[in-house]
């Protein structure tokens, strides 16, 4: 199996899923692969994302943890960095059968058997839990499909509308707890490169916020 796009002719090779388990025609879900930026695999509801498996890093999808236990399954993608990339499902080992399926529930698993048996046996699918669908939580929310409730807010926001929040809809996401200065017209920049003539004056001026690793900050916070 093949899923890919190719920037010459603009044409792109998609799974798509049946409108239910009875009616084999085209339903709302599909799959294939958007080059955009960093290459990953998505499952659109239509023009909408619906789950996606993180970026390619060479030898497996980061989204799908299963897949290094699976490494050698015969899925590879190739990028040539130009807008054309290909996606391919097919088993390094000669006696085994992939086949990848998109199911009108958006359930996306991969099957596998050997050529002299009929049975089916699933490698993997996606998406395995609520946090696996795409922007769960919201913006700047975090899933953790462990806890309960699974989403919280990244610190120093929090819920944008906690009556929807407390109903279990996290769908609106979070916002800072204080907002920043630099919608006050204050001026603020930001640098990409590297910094240079700065000076600490004694009186006015303006913050300067760095990033920096987490080590290099040293006992400046305390911990209960």
């Amino acid at each position: 199996m093949r899923l890919g796009t190719d920037a010459k002719t603009g044409e792109s090779t998609l799974l798509t899923s049946w409108k239910s388990p009875s009616d084999p025609s085209t339903g709302t879900f599909f799959a294939g692969v958007d080059p955009l930026i960093i290459s990953q695999f998505f499952v659109w509801n239509d023009s909408h994302p619906y789950w996606r498996s993180g970026p390619w890093n060479g030898q497996v999808f980061i989204g799908i943890p299963i897949m290094h236990k699976l490494y050698g399954n015969g899925i590879n993608l190739v990028d040539d960095n130009k807008g054309t990339v290909d996606l391919t499902f097919s088993s390094a080992n000669e006696f085994i059968v992939l086949y990848l399926q998109l199911n009108s529930e958006a359930s996306l698993p991969q099957k596998h058997r050997f050529v002299r048996k009929e049975d089916w046996n699933v490698s993997w699918w996606a998406p395995k839990n609520e946090c696996d669908v795409y922007g769960k939580c919201g913006p700047f929310g975090s899933c953790n499909s462990v806890e309960s409730p699974i989403c919280t807010c990244l610190r120093g926001f929090k819920p944008k509308h906690m009556d929807e929040w407390s109903r279990g809809n996290w769908s609106s996401g979070c916002k800072r707890k204080t907002p920043l200065q630099c919608y006050s017209r204050i001026g603020c920049m930001q640098w990409s490169g590297s910094l240079i003539d700065i000076q600490k004056f004694s009186d006015g001026g303006a913050d300067l916020y760095i990033r920096v690793a987490y080590s290099e900050l040293g006992n400046m916070f305390r911990h209960r």
